[in-house]
């Protein structure tokens, strides 16, 4: 196969590669924010009847932020803090005009501090975990009562909003019909009182807590750790064009969770036995929307490289190092874990003994690599519990 044939061939499959990507890209967007709403309305509503639990996260009992905290993560995705104080630091506050299906609501007890926290579903309705009263657990009540209304702090927003100005919270969910609903409205100050205590004194012995409502408060619940193995393969050597499996990689993860980007730091260990090599890649990563992240660093490499299917020694500098791009899948939750699957491309510089310049082949052959493998996310806390 002459030289340009072989490129010709290599940008076909680089181009079916990059539309598989925009294909995907394109899928996770046709997720529009009231489809996103409205799937986390339906995932509070299976909740109702739970029973309260103080520090629970499960259908076995849940408190008013751990319930808010699994919804949101079941049905999103996204990480929410643990806390309703640090919530409402996270959440971006909107009027109440603004309001939608899918919001927040916040409550404090007297003085400033946030002490509870429902979902709100529409129609004044919010759905929320209580501790005590006629009514207990997962229930549904109405922004209309008087002790909620009273001590109604306001709406926070953590999914992107989906009416315009003049519609929003004109559009009402209704939860199912229940005896619960209508007696909720009986629940005595008390109740709520001790419910508030106990979500307060939660928040303030949380150690991450501050007095401020800061962003940054609980910044433990948003540092993530990810924990990945990778098959790396490419479509052709430097001789020949054939699908290899070159060597694996093993990689880890530590990156902070923002509201759209996560900015991180990843280090690994690349086995490359067809090369002669071994590589420890050091990383600075930042995720984005859908999946995607983009990263780049030094790479340290360890025996003598070759050019993938010659004998030509190679040069392997620690700079410019590696960059790439990668895909994850939507995660399946195991325990406290998440678990996805990875498509990675990178680029790693090599040149040839004494620096010189490789031809694009041979370069392509010897530093593109696809990795297609396993990763599992868990807060970084949680390692330690």
């Amino acid at each position: 196969m002459t030289s340009s044939a072989k490129r010709a061939l290599f940008c076909t499959y680089l181009g079916i590669f990059i539309c598989f990507l925009q294909a995907v890209f394109l899928a996770a967007q046709e997720q529009t924010p009231e489809k996103l709403r409205a799937k986390v309305v339906a995932a509070a509503k299976q909740y109702i009847g739970v029973p309260y639990r103080y520090g629970g996260l499960t259908a076995a009992g849940m408190d008013c932020s751990g319930f808010i905290y699994t919804v949101a993560r079941e049905a999103t995705k996204v990480q929410l803090p643990r806390t309703a104080r640090a919530m409402y630091s996270f959440c971006k506050t909107v009027p109440d005009e603004k309001r939608e299906p899918g919001d927040i609501v916040f409550f404090k007890d007297g003085g400033e501090k946030i002490t509870h926290a429902g979902l709100y579903i529409g129609n004044n309705q919010f759905i929320h975990a209580v501790s005590d009263g006629e009514n207990t657990g997962v229930i549904v009540s109405s922004l209309n009562q008087g002790s909620w209304k009273r001590r109604y702090a306001g709406c926070g927003q953590f999914l992107p909003p989906s009416l315009p100005q003049d519609t929003r919270d004109k559009k009402t969910t209704k939860a199912p019909a229940s005896a619960k609903d209508g007696a909720d409205e009986k629940t005595s100050e008390n109740a709520v009182k001790k419910n508030d205590k106990e979500t307060t004194a939660r928040a303030e012995s949380a150690a991450d807590i501050s007095a401020s409502d800061d962003p940054f408060d609980d910044i433990s619940a948003k540092i993530f750790c990810a924990f990945s193995a990778q098959l790396r393969w490419n479509f052709f050597s430097a001789d020949k064009f054939v699908p290899t499996v070159t060597g694996a990689s093993f990689q880890t993860d530590v990156y902070y969770k923002g509201r759209v980007l996560r900015p991180g730091l990843s280090a690994a260990f690349r086995l490359e036995p067809l090369m002669g090599i071994y590589q420890f890649p050091l990383c600075v990563t930042l995720g984005l929307p859908h999946g995607f992240c983009l990263y780049a660093g030094p790479v340290f490499t360890a025996g003598s490289a070759h050019s993938l299917g010659t004998d030509r020694k190679l040069s392997a500098p620690i700079f410019p190092g590696t960059f790439g791009a990668l895909w994850q899948s939507p995660s399946f939750r195991a325990d406290k874990s998440e678990v996805s699957f990875i498509q990675d491309i990178n680029w790693t510089v090599f040149s040839g003994a004494g620096n010189t310049r490789l031809d694009f082949t041979e370069s392509a052959a010897s530093g593109l690599r696809f990795s297609t493998g396993i990763r599992v996310t868990i807060l970084a806390k949680d390692l330690f519990n």
